[in-house]
C-alpha cells in the first residue's frame, strides 16, 4: 500500500510570512540607524571633515565638506596656501568618502598616493603630490555653488579659454599661479594652484579649448599643465616640487644649495663599462646627478632631455651621472642600451641615497667644480639657460 504525505500549507505559509518579517524589522532597524546617524551631522549640509594630513607634514592636508548640496574637496599645503579646490559630486549618497594610500614605488614609509573616492568609486581625486586626477559630476549652466574668482586686488587673469560655458581662466597673482576650469563667467569647480611665479616673473602660458569641450593650459612648455572636459581632469601641479625641495633643505641641513656634496663611489657602472665611479673624476666639472628609476614614468620622460643636454654640454666641463634606485634595476644594462645613453649610468647604494636625502624619484642635484650643491630640483630638470650660465660663472677650472 503506497504511504502519501498530506503537505501543511497553512502552515508553511504562517512560517514564511513570520519569516519575512522578522527580515523587514531587521532591515528597517537598520535604515533608521543609518538615518539617525546621518540626522546626527554625519553626512548632511555642513558636515566637514580632514580625511588625511600628510605624515611628514610636507603637502599639508586635505579637508572635505558639504555646502549646497555639493561634496567639496579643498587641499592646503602647510603654509595654508590651497592647492586644489573641487566641487566633485551632489551629496546625495549617505556614506562619505573614502580615502585610501598607495605606497610610494620608491620605497618610502610615507604614502605618496592619496585616493579619494565616493559614490563607489563612481568619482573620485587621485592625488600623488606632482599630478592629479579626478573625475567629477557634470556640472549645467544652472549649477548653483561655484567657485569665485580670486581677489582682483591680489590676482591679474592671464587668459580665458572655451565657448561661454565650462569655461578655462588662469590667474597670476605676485607668487602663485592658478588656473580656474568648470564653468561659466570666470567662474569654476575646480581650481588648481599650478606655480610659484619669481618677482617681476614673464609668465611663459598657452591656453586652448575645442568645440568638444576640452580645455587645456600650460606653463613653462608643460611643467604645469591642466586639461579639462569638464568631468575628467588631468593636472600637473609644479609647485609641490618647490615645497618639498625647500622641506628637503629643512629636513636635511647636510643637503642644501651651498654645501658640499657628499661623497659617493659606485660599485657597478653600466656606462662606460668599469668597476668604479667616484665624485673625484669629476673635480672641474659642472656634475648633473640625475636619480631616476625605470619604473618611474617622469624620469623616463626627461632622459632623452638629459641627453640632448649631455650632448650640448660635455665639451664644455659638463657631464650627466644617471643615478639608478635600488629597485628594479635587473634589466637596466638592457634598457641603457635601447634608449642609446651615451653618459655614465650607475646604481645607487642604500648608503647615497640616505646621504642624499632621494626620497622622491626623479631628483636633479647640481654639483659645481669645486663639489658644492648648487641647486636640488624634484622633477624638473635644468634649462640650457641655466646650464650656460653655471659654466660661465665657472669659466675657469680654479673658480
Amino acid at each position: 500500500m503506497e504511504k502519501t504525505h498530506k503537505i501543511d500549507m497553512p502552515n508553511i505559509c504562517l512560517r514564511f510570512v513570520a519569516l519575512l518579517s522578522f527580515m523587514i524589522l531587521i532591515l528597517f532597524a537598520q535604515s533608521c540607524k543609518d538615518d539617525n546617524s546621518s540626522k546626527n551631522g554625519s553626512f548632511v549640509e555642513g558636515w566637514k571633515e580632514v580625511l588625511y594630513e600628510a605624515p611628514d607634514n610636507r603637502a599639508g592636508s586635505v579637508v572635505a565638506f558639504i555646502k549646497d548640496g555639493w561634496l567639496n574637496l579643498q587641499r592646503r599645503l602647510p603654509s595654508e596656501e590651497m592647492l586644489w579646490h573641487i566641487i566633485l559630486a551632489q551629496a546625495t549618497d549617505s556614506l562619505p568618502p573614502k580615502v585610501t594610500f598607495k605606497a610610494r614605488d620608491d620605497g618610502s614609509k610615507y604614502p605618496s598616493y592619496a585616493v579619494i573616492t565616493y559614490k563607489d568609486g563612481v568619482y573620485f581625486i587621485k592625488d600623488d603630490g606632482f599630478y592629479l586626477r579626478c573625475r567629477r559630476q557634470l556640472k549645467n549652466t544652472n549649477h548653483s555653488s561655484w567657485l569665485q574668482p580670486p581677489p582682483i586686488s591680489d590676482y591679474n587673469q592671464l587668459c580665458s579659454a572655451g565657448y561661454g560655458c565650462n569655461d578655462l581662466v588662469g590667474w597670476a597673482g605676485k607668487s602663485q599661479l592658478i588656473v580656474g576650469t568648470g564653468g561659466p563667467n570666470d567662474m569654476s569647480d575646480c581650481m588648481v594652484n599650478l606655480a610659484y611665479l619669481e618677482p617681476e616673473e614673464e609668465i611663459e602660458w598657452m591656453a586652448s579649448a575645442t568645440k568638444m569641450g576640452v580645455r587645456s593650459f600650460s606653463y613653462k612648455e608643460g611643467e604645469a599643465f591642466l586639461h579639462d572636459d569638464g568631468e575628467l581632469l588631468l593636472a600637473k601641479m609644479e609647485i609641490v616640487k618647490k615645497t618639498l625641495s625647500t622641506s628637503r633643505n629643512e629636513r636635511n641641513s647636510k643637503i642644501a644649495a651651498g654645501l658640499p656634496a657628499p661623497e659617493f663611489k659606485f660599485q657597478q657602472v653600466l656606462v662606460p663599462n668599469k668597476n668604479k665611479l667616484s665624485i673625484g673624476e669629476f673635480r672641474d666639472k659642472v656634475l648633473l646627478l640625475d636619480f631616476w628609476g625605470m619604473w618611474c614614468e617622469p624620469c623616463i620622460k626627461n632622459l632623452p632631455k638629459l641627453q640632448k643636454l649631455y650632448d650640448t654640454f660635455k665639451d664644455k666641463d659638463f657631464i650627466v651621472i644617471g643615478v639608478h634606485s635600488l629597485r628594479s634595476c635587473d634589466k637596466l644594462d638592457e634598457f641603457v642600451e635601447k634608449h642609446n645613453i651615451t653618459y655614465p649610468i650607475t646604481i645607487a647604494s642604500e648608503e647615497m641615497q640616505k646621504d642624499y636625502d632621494i626620497t622622491s624619484w626623479p631628483t636633479y642635484i647640481l654639483v659645481d667644480r669645486k663639489d658644492k650643491i648648487i641647486s636640488i630640483s624634484i622633477g624638473t630638470l635644468p634649462t640650457n639657460g641655466e646650464i650656460e650660465r653655471i659654466l660661465q660663472r665657472h669659466n675657469s677650472k680654479g673658480s
